[in-house]
Order: structure tokens, then C-alpha cells, then sequence
């Protein structure tokens, strides 16, 4: 689920870690990164922030879920239709 506020976006996703390569899934119902890295020493979530960053070339910020599978992740200086434009070549 991504919304928008005040130029930022906000992405619901789930996280799947130790995964052999990096990539963003998105179905019609979830928003899922598969990382790389162990969920340990916040190594996974630093990855998750450096993979959004790449994508939307923008500040990425986790603000809910540091320690859980699922997490919520704010996008700055970005809103609805450029997210849909970065997000659509990852569809399934």
C-alpha cells in the first residue's frame, strides 16, 4: 500500500532477508524487497533504505517496523504519480 503526504511517500511493504539476490516484487496486494543481508545489527534495514534510495532518488526513512518483517518507509520529495513510474517496472 503507498499513500501520500505532503510530498512524501509513504510504502507499507514486507521485507524478506537472506535472499540470494536483490529485488523488489510488487502483485497486486503487496510490496515486497528482498534483501540480501541478515536481519541482524540493522544490516537489512540499512539495505532496504539504500535500495529505495536507488530507485526513487530520493531520502528514504524507515519509520515504523526497524525490528519487524513488515515496516513502513517514507520517500521524500516524491508523490503518487513518480512512484507509480518507478514502481511500475517491478509489477508481477
Amino acid at each position: 500500500m503507498i499513500f501520500e503526504k505532503n510530498n512524501n511517500i509513504i510504502i507499507s511493504l514486507s521485507v524478506k532477508t537472506q535472499q540470494p539476490k536483490q529485488e523488489i516484487i510488487i502483485t497486486k496486494n503487496r510490496f515486497v524487497v528482498c534483501l540480501k543481508s541478515k536481519p541482524e545489527k540493522n544490516k537489512a534495514n540499512t539495505e532496504l533504505v539504500n535500495i529505495l534510495k536507488k530507485e526513487f532518488k530520493q531520502p528514504a526513512i524507515i519509520i515504523s517496523g526497524q525490528k519487524s518483517k513488515t515496516k513502513k518507509v517514507l520517500v521524500e520529495n516524491t508523490n503518487m504519480n513518480e512512484a507509480i513510474i518507478v514502481l511500475k517496472k517491478h509489477q508481477i
